[in-house]
């Protein structure tokens, strides 16, 4: 009869740790969200394809230099490719609603 008591007893507290972990992990995981969304607001405004005007150059150069020399043949390509733009929020972003 004492066995069956004893192993009663340690599914209670086995019941008892599960449902303290479960109720711990709400705070975890508010904790974390909480986290996430100070890091988000530390980045600013971003980028919203209604509120910004962006304007992008992009300009490539490709060089081929091919060398014979005595049964060998090389070959080299130099590919050069230039980006450069700006981007300017028109409005602020908090007139979409969704923030």
């Amino acid at each position: 009869m004492r066995h069956g008591q004893t192993t009663l007893e340690y599914v209670y507290l086995v019941g008892v740790v599960a449902v303290a972990l479960i109720a711990t992990l709400v705070y975890i995981a508010r904790a974390f969200q909480g986290n996430v969304r100070t890091h988000a607001d530390e980045l600013g405004e971003q980028y919203s394809p209604k509120n910004m005007s962006t304007s992008v150059t992009e300009a490539s150069r490709v060089s081929l230099d091919d060398y014979v020399d005595a049964n060998i043949s090389t070959s080299r390509t130099t590919i050069t490719t230039t980006i450069s733009g700006q981007e300017k929020i028109t409005k602020p972003l908090k007139s979409e609603g969704w923030h």
